[in-house]
């Protein structure tokens, strides 16, 4: 009963020291800047419980096996107190590099190290308080260290000085050795994705492969027969479960332009009255589609015509609808375009890097939802366009009557819901009409959202669950509603894909189930579908292409199959429509598609570039991109001497390849290895490299 009750003493110290390390590194260096630079970590709550459920855990076991060889601790006793200090370097080792080589947790090298330095200096100083009372200061004091220094210098000793090291040392063996890294990466990847529920994906079309493909719909009245969309512009007749040739539809990749950033083909719908015959609307697809040539980006809302024959005819058929002049950068454009059971068409906008427009219904078309009516039915269901917008142009269409904002003055009263800063695929759930959305944040989180009419999701002000910082709008459009979910970014989760509601009846298990997916780190979750909030997910599956070619949409088929659609790279068509399938009914479970190491051209590089690394760098890699002002850290300029001299190809490429953490630098530089080929790495430090040289021939 005694080692029991002393056992949880032991630990109590133990819990307390994490709380207290957390609360002391928000304030000073528990390991000396002089000693070593270690970049700031802004680890989650989440984080937190993982690090004390673990440490809390391991320290158990070390500890208890110490209470079975060494006897139970006694505070006043001089060498027990030594040896449980000791225990304490052992379990800490233990406990660090479980959580470093197995979670995927922002870990923080102070925090980690805090939690030692306070468990122990409390157990010395517990063991000076019990000594004292018995000895006095002075004789406490010298059998302390005289014990110590015995310890110190024995076998035990060394051997758990060495161990309490391991953490450290696997740390610069993890960023000095690609082989390490690649290991312990492989690990970390594993240990994050392997409980899969036993699903995977494969090719859902025979091994087809396309050039980037966006997005899917299956047509109302031929359900063996989708139409897919490619990023480039190209508007593809696929049969599904039948024989048959792909068909070009329309091709719209010369008004495309420019394939980089997050441009290009986005969003596809097709009219509720597709394919009907007798319908005037039998033939109407609706893109949303951007348009960069010679640097100037215009983001279009078309309509176009299928019936009126060839590509080049369906092409001169369209309509536009919402024109958006905006900035050049690319980002945040959204696109996804829903017919909802209203007959309205639903049109997912990001924020497109206009600060101006935040939380704003009277400037830009942007930074939400949007509900028009296509079909201009006019009375008392909509009404003609009243406002347009600073921004760009709208037309051929009505405003539906019970949109929110509509009769508010100056408003642009397309506005179905506001406050949102990329929303990237809207679903409406079949069964109770709700409208979900994952909402692609900034730095920190990602959301999903249930939207509803006149609701204000708090872009820019709040993030996920916290204050960005930006200032709160003195008068908050619409009404504040949170997220259903939210996650924070880790080395493995920054980008989220908007998926489904599950209501078929070939998998009862995600029945009524929302299932979304994380573009870079090619996970698959499913949740509740009920609306209220959720603190836990399930993780289902992980596609087989990740980053920036990983996931763009879900759809269901009218089979009941879950579909996906996986980017590729831009370079090449492997892009693919794979299907969740249970392992044990998989031809053959998916294993991740290599990025080919064949030389890597100048076009390829900058695209590589530009959609990976420009977010953050900057479009010439100047440390300016839209995102970097809310890193909180410096980003560098890659032009700038300072910056070329400092840096060796080496460091670079392990930069890229192992992420920021890796390498002594700030975590929200993610790792590029598991998504990268290391030729591409390799080409990517020649286009930094190029900059500097370019500054220098200017």
């Amino acid at each position: 009963m005694r080692r029991i009750l002393t056992l949880l003493i032991e630990l109590g110290v133990v819990a307390v020291a994490v709380f207290v390390a957390d609360w002391l590194q928000g304030f000073m260096d528990i390991i000396p800047q002089w000693l070593i630079h270690l970049p700031e970590v802004d680890y989650a709550s989440d984080d937190f419980w993982v690090v004390f459920r673990y440490f809390l855990v391991i320290h158990a076991v070390v500890l208890g096996v110490g209470q079975v060889f060494l006897g139970a601790w006694m505070p006043a006793d001089a060498r027990r107190s030594v040896n449980e200090v000791f225990l304490l370097a052992v379990a800490f080792s233990a406990s660090a590099l479980v959580v470093f080589v197995t979670t995927t947790v922002a870990f923080d090298p102070q925090f980690v190290v805090g939690i030692f330095v306070v468990s122990g200096l409390a157990i010395i100083l517990i063991h000076l308080i019990s000594a004292v009372s018995q000895a006095g200061p002075g004789a406490a004091l010298l059998n302390f260290f005289r014990m110590l220094i015995r310890r110190v210098f024995s076998i035990p000793g060394i051997l758990a000085m060495v161990f309490a090291l391991s953490p450290g040392i696997l740390a610069k063996l993890f960023v000095s050795n690609r082989d390490v890294a690649n290991v312990i990466t492989q690990i970390r990847i594993k240990m994050s994705t392997d409980e899969q529920g036993g699903w995977t994906v494969e090719n859902a079309l025979d091994g087809r492969k396309f050039h980037q493909p966006i997005v899917l719909q299956f047509l109302p009245e031929r359900p063996d027969t989708m139409f897919v969309l490619e990023r480039q512009g190209s508007l593809l007749e696929v049969p599904w479960r039948r024989d048959g040739e792909v068909k070009v539809l329309l091709d719209i990749s010369p008004e495309v332009g420019e394939v980089e950033v997050e441009n290009g083909a986005l969003g596809l719908a097709l009219h509720p009255e597709f394919g009907r015959e007798g319908s005037p609307n039998r033939g109407f697809v609706y893109l949303y589609y951007t348009s960069v040539i010679n640097g100037q980006q215009i983001n279009y809302l078309s309509r176009f015509d299928l019936t009126a024959g060839s590509p080049a005819a369906v092409h001169d058929s369209e309509l536009k609808m919402i024109v958006w002049d905006r900035s050049e950068s690319g980002f945040h454009n959204g696109g996804s375009v829903e017919f909802g059971p209203d007959g309205f068409l639903y049109i997912g906008v990001g924020e497109m890097s206009d600060g101006k427009s935040h939380q704003r219904i009277d400037s830009a078309l942007s930074g939400g939802v949007l509900r028009i009516d296509v079909d201009r039915r006019g009375g008392n269901v909509s009404k003609p366009i009243s406002q347009q917008p600073v921004n760009g142009s709208t037309a051929n269409y009505y405003i539906p009557l019970d949109n929110p904002f509509v009769g508010v003055s100056g408003a642009l009263e397309e506005f179905y819901a506001l406050g949102l800063r990329n929303p990237f695929r809207l679903a409406f759930d079949a069964k109770t009409n709700r409208i979900w959305a994952g909402d692609v944040g900034s730095t920190v989180w990602e959301e999903v959202n249930v939207i509803e009419k006149g609701k204000n999701y708090q872009y820019p002000y709040i993030e996920g669950d916290e204050p960005t910082g930006e200032a709160r709008p003195a008068r908050i459009l619409g009404e504040e509603k949170p997220p259903i979910y939210s996650y924070r970014h880790t080395a493995l989760e920054r980008a989220i894909i908007g998926g489904l509601v599950y209501r078929g009846d070939r998998y009862p298990s995600f029945r009524g189930k929302y299932l979304y997916g994380d573009n870079y780190s090619g996970n698959i979750y499913a949740m509740p579908a009920t609306g209220d909030r959720v603190s836990k997910v399930e993780l289902v599956a992980q596609a087989n292409q990740y980053a920036q070619r990983g996931i763009t949409s879900f759809t269901e088929s009218p089979d009941g199959e879950i579909l996906l659609t996986t980017l590729g790279s831009a370079s090449s068509s492997g892009g693919e429509i794979v299907r969740l399938i249970a392992k044990d009914e998989a031809r053959e479970v998916a294993q991740p598609i290599a990025a080919s190491d064949e030389v890597v051209g100048e076009s390829e590089v900058r695209s590589l570039f530009s959609t990976n690394c420009s977010r953050c760098h900057g479009a010439a890699g100047h440390g300016d991109g839209p995102d970097s002002a809310h890193l909180g850290v410096a980003v560098p300029d890659f032009s700038s001497d300072a910056f070329q001299k400092s840096r060796t190809d080496e460091h670079l490429y392990a930069v890229i390849k192992e992420g920021g953490q890796a390498n002594g630098l700030s975590p929200m530089m993610p790792p590029w290895g598991m998504a990268l080929s290391d030729a591409e790495i390799k080409a990517l430090v020649g286009f930094m490299r190029a900059q500097g040289e370019g500054a220098r021939g200017r």
